[in-house]
């Protein structure tokens, strides 16, 4: 069942990365989808169990669908897609992949589609959208917990001309880390021109993992977050799915 697409147009180009220079350039003046994960984190309740227990180094495995090998790394969502290619919804390791149950967007305009569960619990969040200055904010607002709102964002911006998906992970990698993040993990694929960033905060309890995919300059960063201590396992399990689902069109 498709949706209507957040109509907020990604960038126009005038960003830092429009006119080339290096990544750290580049991406200095464009952080606000860093953080794009975490929405009003400032001041959420933190929580006592290690996110140490849920993070994973990176390690490359195959999952196929449809024919298709896909590169992964683990994260605290599970098994994370390094690939431009999604798993589509439901879809197991080895196992036959369906749709059945989940909403898909096909964005046509910023060229991407993604899936979510069609179960009540997840919706697009336009107003956090235009906050955030994502294309689209996917968010379990029934699933709130202190200031944390699980959810799932996409932001497409025109920042990557001249930049190769690991010069633009390794950039935002050190940004992050001068903003007190952590990076648990970091992985690219460069025949793809994708790739997985994990990153954590520990001040603020808060597990950030990042799909990268870049395309004619043009970059496409999808977020979800996992905050400190929460055991909710189903509700990771399907961020993981919504994660997965992002591919280019």
């Amino acid at each position: 069942m498709a949706t209507e697409p957040n109509k907020d147009k990604p960038g126009d180009g005038s960003s830092p990365g429009a006119s080339g220079g290096t990544a750290g350039q580049v991406l200095a003046g464009n952080v606000k989808w860093i953080v794009g994960g975490v929405i009003a984190v400032v001041g959420m309740v933190l929580f006592k169990d290690p996110l140490t227990q849920l993070l994973n180094r990176a390690d490359k495995v195959e999952i196929t669908t449809s024919g298709v090998k896909l590169s992964t790394v683990k994260t605290p969502l599970g098994e994370t897609v390094v690939s431009n290619k999604g798993l589509p919804p439901a879809a197991k390791p080895g196992s036959t992949a369906t749709t059945t149950g989940f909403q898909t967007v096909r964005d046509a305009e910023a060229g991407f589609a993604i899936s979510w569960p069609d179960n009540g619990r997840w919706s697009s969040q336009p107003e956090a959208a235009r906050q955030f200055g994502a294309r689209l904010v996917l968010a379990n607002t029934s699933a709130s917990r202190g200031e944390f709102t699980p959810n799932v964002n996409v932001v497409v911006t025109h920042d990557a001309a001249g930049l190769d998906v690991a010069q633009y992970l390794s950039a935002t990698a050190r940004i992050l880390t001068g903003l007190g993040w952590e990076v648990s993990a970091q992985q690219a694929d460069s025949a793809t021109q994708s790739g997985v960033l994990v990153t954590v905060n520990r001040q603020m309890g808060t597990a950030q993992i990042q799909r990268v995919v870049l395309r004619n300059g043009v970059s496409y960063v999808i977020t979800a977050s996992r905050a400190d201590g929460d055991t909710r396992e189903d509700l990771y399990a399907a961020m993981g799915q919504i994660l997965n689902s992002f591919e280019l069109i």
